[in-house]
């Protein structure tokens, strides 16, 4: 895990627990940890909050980032370039 600070967690359907943390993103999943940082695509470390809707896309609030979606292993970021109110 990236961080120690946890700010959000959310289980997903296939059994998996996402952590946001002050550092990034993780999945928990089978006894291991997967971590999505700016190096994977997510828009910032900072993770406030986390959904996943119900085509299986998880989407991530981060701090000043913008909103991120993961979908098919690859995030898309959505700021108020795209018509966000803020980031």
């Amino acid at each position: 895990m990236p961080n120690d600070r946890v700010n959000s967690l959310r289980a997903d359907k296939e059994g998996g627990l996402w952590v946001g943390t002050a550092g990034g993103l993780s999945r928990y999943r089978e006894g291991r940890f997967e971590t999505f940082n700016g190096a994977e695509g997510l828009s910032n470390g900072i993770v406030l909050s986390i959904f996943e809707d119900a085509e299986g896309s998880l989407w991530v609030g981060t701090e000043s980032g913008g909103l991120s979606q993961l979908k098919d292993k690859k995030f898309t970021t959505y700021t108020t370039k795209e018509g966000l109110a803020n980031d």
